[in-house]
């Protein structure tokens, strides 16, 4: 019998056998706005497209209390212009052409999203650190740091910019990894494309830049190693 995985709001409430959620949808225990995938589908379905209407005994009720709510709400919309079996906006595809992502797609990504952000905040902690020490010996010239740094005009220049440099090393990584924990938030809730393309693109970034630095330390180090066999 096939197995689907059903959401709610982008939330994976798990496992159900079709003839679960076929009772889930007269019990109530499932909405009709709530989306189903198995294996071998294009894209994820709201149940009710999947299975058909499900006539539930607290239609009337559940459409009863809506209504009163939306009275006593001032300013909302008319009761009559409100679908209460609407689907979430957050569950929409933005574009048709695109489809609709895979449900281990989503998976993996929502448990990536809790190490990349727990490594963002420890690189936020140790780069904003050094970066802070770095800055208070460039500009305190009677500390050992700054002395050791700060010898004339063109020397304190020139320690400025391999400061900002540093700088630019640390916070750059940094937040092309808090922008991916961030995307991936985004996407777990609009389940599209567009999102998806968004947190791949911060992902690439920051290992783009990560390939450049691991470049140019085997370069330096390359012409380190050349020189102190020219000078023997």
């Amino acid at each position: 019998m096939s197995v689907y995985q059903v959401t709610r709001e982008g939330q994976n409430l798990g496992s159900f056998e079709a003839s679960q959620i076929q009772e889930g949808l007269q019990t109530g225990q499932f909405l009709e706005s709530d989306r189903g995938w198995r294996e071998g589908m294009s894209g994820w379905k709201g149940l009710t497209e999947i299975f058909g209407d499900s006539p539930a005994p607290q239609t009337k009720a559940i459409a009863s209390s809506l209504s009163a709510l939306v009275r006593k709400s001032p300013g909302s919309k008319p009761a009559e212009s409100i679908n209460p079996y609407a689907a979430p906006a957050s569950n929409r595809v933005i574009s048709r052409s695109s489809g609709e992502l895979p449900f281990d797609v989503m998976l993996e990504l929502q448990n990536t999203r809790p190490w990349v952000l727990f490594i963002a905040v420890v690189m936020w902690i140790i780069g904003g650190g050094f970066v802070s020490l770095m800055l208070f010996g460039l500009l305190f010239g009677n500390s050992s740091l700054g002395n050791s740094i700060v010898i004339g005009g063109l020397a304190k220049i020139f320690s400025y910019l391999i400061a900002i440099g540093l700088a630019y090393i640390i916070i750059y990584p940094t937040l092309k990894l808090t922008r991916y924990a961030l995307n991936i938030a985004r996407l777990t809730k609009s389940e599209s494309f567009t999102d998806l393309a968004a947190a791949l693109s911060e992902q690439r970034r920051f290992w783009r830049f990560q390939g450049i630095v691991l470049l140019a330390n085997l370069g330096f180090g390359l012409l380190i190693l050349i020189w102190s066999l020219a000078v023997r």
